[in-house]
């Protein structure tokens, strides 16, 4: 019974640390690292934007999602070693929370 115990509650705190990340879902191919798929957050953080990397892009919350769109998703983020700059990070998906819609591009002058 205290492992059900336990077990319960890892879960409950592991879902209580994702969070909701909303911006412009996109891909690039490099070549080195092949296709990455990320999303871009041009308003949280303006001027400046911040870049989620997905980690889990074939993944059923994320695979029929269109490049292109604006999307709220809910995940957990992690460090992108790739990069020394706290703008790019990991983001795991765990569900999609809004979208697609429209008002996640940077404002044009």
């Amino acid at each position: 019974m205290k492992g059900i115990a336990l077990l319960t509650i890892l879960t409950l705190s592991l879902h209580a640390q994702a969070a909701e990340f909303c911006g412009l879902f996109q891909a690039e191919d490099f070549r080195a690292r092949g296709v990455v798929v990320s999303l871009i957050d041009f308003q949280t953080y303006l001027p400046n934007h911040k870049t989620y990397t997905i980690t889990n892009a074939l993944d059923s919350n994320v695979a029929g999602l269109v490049i292109g769109q604006c999307y709220c998703l809910e995940g957990n983020t992690s460090i992108d070693t790739n990069y020394a700059d706290s703008m790019y990070q990991l983001l795991e998906v765990s569900r999609m929370v809004r979208g697609p819609y429209v008002g996640c591009l940077p404002a044009s002058n």
